[in-house]
């Protein structure tokens, strides 16, 4: 019977030590920072769908993350700011056709 409880806390311990490494390096690099958009007031809006391998959930298009809000219990401004220090670019401004062309 003890070995059984060793077996299990010894599993869970496990467990909990891969799960952290996961997200650990999840962190560091499993962000597509070309779907994200960092805009001038520090939140970060989806440009396309993307997939978020350390929450384990695609978010949509059109979706803004705000500072000092939380996604499923995470930071994801702090998140992204890490992952994507230098942000996407700000669109270019279309540029009107001069008179001659």
């Amino acid at each position: 019977m003890r070995y059984l409880i060793a077996l299990s806390v010894a599993t869970i311990t496990l467990q909990c030590f891969c799960q952290t490494v996961d997200a650990q390096s999840s962190f560091d690099g499993g962000i597509d920072c070309s779907a994200f958009q960092n805009n001038p007031d520090g939140s970060w809006t989806v440009l396309q769908r993307s997939y978020l391998p350390v929450l384990h959930v695609w978010v949509n298009q059109g979706i803004t993350f705000s500072p000092g809000q939380t996604f499923l219990g995470d930071d994801m401004t702090g998140r992204l700011s890490q992952a994507c220090p230098q942000g996407m670019a700000q669109p270019a401004q279309p540029t009107t056709p001069t008179a001659g062309q």
